[in-house]
């Protein structure tokens, strides 16, 4: 998506430009490396296949407060000492998952 629009209104016209500045960034990392969702309805991964340049031992999918979670034809590796690969909090429903 392109905007090469001015960032004034008809109202604004004659007034001096003002520097747009982008959103913050938030660096934390995430809890999970491959997918983290949070307050999501549902949410629908469909031949999804993850993959890690290294191990990394958090799990591969995280949720929280997810209504349904589908998973099909789902892919990732498998970190030996991971216990939890899917972690899950106030999950309602998972389809899918191996």
């Amino acid at each position: 998506m392109a905007n090469p629009g001015t960032g004034q209104t008809e109202s604004g016209a004659g007034q001096a430009k003002q520097p747009v500045k982008g959103p913050g960034v938030d660096a934390r990392p995430l809890p999970s490396w491959g997918v983290y969702a949070r307050n999501v309805g549902q949410l629908t991964l469909e031949d999804v296949r993850l993959s890690l340049s290294k191990e990394d031992f958090r799990p591969a999918v995280m949720t929280e407060n997810v209504g349904h979670l589908n998973l099909e034809n789902f892919k990732y590796p498998r970190v030996p000492g991971v216990e939890q690969e899917i972690v899950t909090n106030s999950l309602g429903k998972i389809t899918g998952a191996r």
